[in-house]
């Protein structure tokens, strides 16, 4: 006679079913994607914000270029040399938030009106995607 109990009555579950598994890690992923996701898209929305930022901050250092000069620079380069009154620029001030070279377009002669456009997320200039501001 057997005097112990049943072990399969005591302990009837043990461990985790291959479905129970399964659920799990899909939920997981489901999860780990959507965090994923926004993390990314937050990402990209501070750096569409900060790229804006240097567009703006480099527009006032051409306005104060063409106060200094009387015109408006026939490029970027002088707003980083030590002639003209400057520099007002490091090399790194004149790229996006991508490490991209922000594009200078400036206005007709005579008109002191520029744009400075970023290629922006997608990295490849003339795309939906460009930051464009026009002073």
């Amino acid at each position: 006679m057997n005097t112990h109990p049943d072990r399969s009555r005591i302990m009837p579950y043990k461990g985790l079913s291959l479905i129970e598994i399964l659920v799990a890690g899909t939920v997981l992923a489901v999860i780990s994607v959507t965090v994923a996701a926004y993390a990314f898209d937050a990402s990209e929305r501070d750096q569409i914000q900060t790229t804006r930022l240097k567009l703006a901050e480099l527009s006032k250092k051409i306005d104060r270029y063409d106060h200094d000069a009387g015109k408006l620079p026939l490029d970027l380069l002088p707003l980083t040399r030590a002639d003209d009154g400057g520099p007002w620029l490091k090399a790194a001030d004149l790229t996006d938030a991508w490490g991209n070279e922000i594009l200078y377009n400036r206005g007709p002669e005579g008109e002191f009106e520029f744009e400075l456009v970023s290629a922006g997320p997608d990295e490849a200039d003339g795309t939906p995607d460009d930051i464009k501001m026009t002073f």
